[in-house]
């Protein structure tokens, strides 16, 4: 028998054209778009601690002027407070009530055995004050006046509570009555 050979490799054709150039710009074409990348991520990276330094001065400006207003929140109440006090007082003064006339009519009824601790006035007209007698003839007297004050239109309603001695002697107790709006003028 004869021997015989079987060439299994197949010859290599000539490459066409696109492909030779192809092979050509493909590395240059990768090289210069890596090259590109590279350049737009370092700017990139540059831009991002730029921006980071100033967001960094910012929160330092934005600390020390908070603690600035943080300093300053005792002095702001303070003045809140004026405000609202003012505010009220000057709704009271515009009520343009006279409160001298029923409160000296209220001190005058007492004597020197009476002492007068507190008057509180309501916007109906109503008075309350509590008072301290140093003996039941004080006491007594005081109900007399109001009686008087009461007959000549000047107080309405009185009304006595809370009637206490005390182990010095003293009565202690609170009055509330109606005065007349005439005497608020």
């Amino acid at each position: 028998m004869e021997k015989r050979s079987i060439n299994l490799l197949i010859q290599k054709d000539k490459d066409p054209l696109i492909l030779r150039r192809l092979r050509i710009i493909l590395p240059v074409a990768a090289s210069f778009t890596l090259l590109i990348f590279l350049i737009l991520f370092i700017i990139s990276i540059n831009y991002v601690n730029e921006n980071n330094a100033q967001y960094n001065r910012l929160k330092v400006q934005t600390d020390q002027l908070e603690k600035k207003i943080a300093d300053q929140k005792p002095t702001e109440g303070l003045y809140t407070l004026t405000v609202r006090k003012l505010d009220v007082l000057d709704k009271i003064l515009r009520e343009n009530r006279n409160l001298v006339k029923p409160i000296s009519e209220i001190i005058y009824m007492g004597s020197n055995l009476l002492d007068i601790n507190q008057i509180t006035i309501e916007s109906d007209n109503r008075l309350a004050f509590s008072v301290s007698a140093s003996s039941s003839a004080a006491l007594d007297g005081m109900i007399s006046a109001l009686l008087v004050k009461e007959a000549n239109k000047y107080f309405s309603d009185i009304q006595a509570t809370n009637i206490l001695r005390d182990k010095e002697g003293k009565y202690n107790f609170k009055i509330s009555l109606r005065a007349d709006a005439n005497l608020f003028r």
